[in-house]
């Protein structure tokens, strides 16, 4: 998804449709593709040139096609397409997500949840969804301890659809917590372990002190100096 603002200029939608449409035509209709717009176009007009650009592809559904706490501009979007959409990530209160239910303005919900409040809140959360008819596809760039609550998330939730996993961003993942992540044909599998299952290796951790990621925001600036959301 390509910086932007309020205006959606036709050289990058056509750029996003055409690299839509290579991705499916090399992984088949086996496989769901989802694309995440990160809030980027600041108005549901943008979004809505960006949102039908994939389209013909058919994504799994299409990630905070704007702002994410821009639930007018959400549920315009959402009227005048048949993309599934979702959000999430970055709400927090349990009143915001029942704010957005309100709308009608999403398919899937992606509560953090790390930042919601942890696995009670996002069960409630989820509950909530599930009374609206929205599924669950968690939010989680995040380490094996995350990890691990996320799994445990999705086994206990009968609206989970999906969720965002990072094994393999660290070659130390399995390295600093021993746990019952185990992946077989492209599944998590179901924990057998008591609890949350997870042993932490107090001393492996201690030989990655934190270190400073690169700033994303640095190249959030258009052609003519607008600065927009990363």
């Amino acid at each position: 998804m390509p910086y932007t603002h309020y205006h959606a200029p036709l050289p990058e939608v056509d750029k996003v449709a055409r690299m839509m449409e290579a991705m499916r035509s090399a992984v088949g209709d086996d496989i769901e593709i989802m694309v995440d717009f990160h809030g980027r176009p600041a108005s549901a007009g943008a979004a809505l040139a960006y949102i039908e650009a994939p389209a013909p592809s058919r994504p799994m559904f299409i990630e905070e096609p704007v702002p994410p706490g821009d639930f007018q501009s959400s549920a315009r979007s959402a009227q005048r397409t048949n993309v599934p959409l979702a959000t999430g990530e970055r709400l927090i209160d349990r009143t915001e997500f029942d704010a957005l239910f309100a709308t009608g303005a999403i398919d899937i919900v992606q509560p953090d949840i790390c930042h919601c409040g942890g696995l009670l809140e996002a069960k409630k959360i989820a509950a909530r969804a599930e009374a609206t008819g929205i599924g669950v596809a968690p939010h989680n760039p995040l380490g094996p301890i995350a990890g691990v609550a996320a799994l445990h998330f999705a086994v206990s939730t009968p609206n989970h659809v999906i969720r965002e996993e990072m094994v393999g961003a660290v070659p130390r993942y399995f390295d600093v917590v021993q746990g019952p992540i185990r992946r077989v044909d492209g599944f998590w599998q179901v924990p057998d372990a008591p609890g949350p299952g997870i042993v932490v290796d107090e001393t492996e951790c201690a030989g990655h002190p934190y270190k400073q990621e690169v700033l994303h925001t640095q190249n959030a600036v258009l052609a003519d100096g607008t600065i927009v959301d990363w």
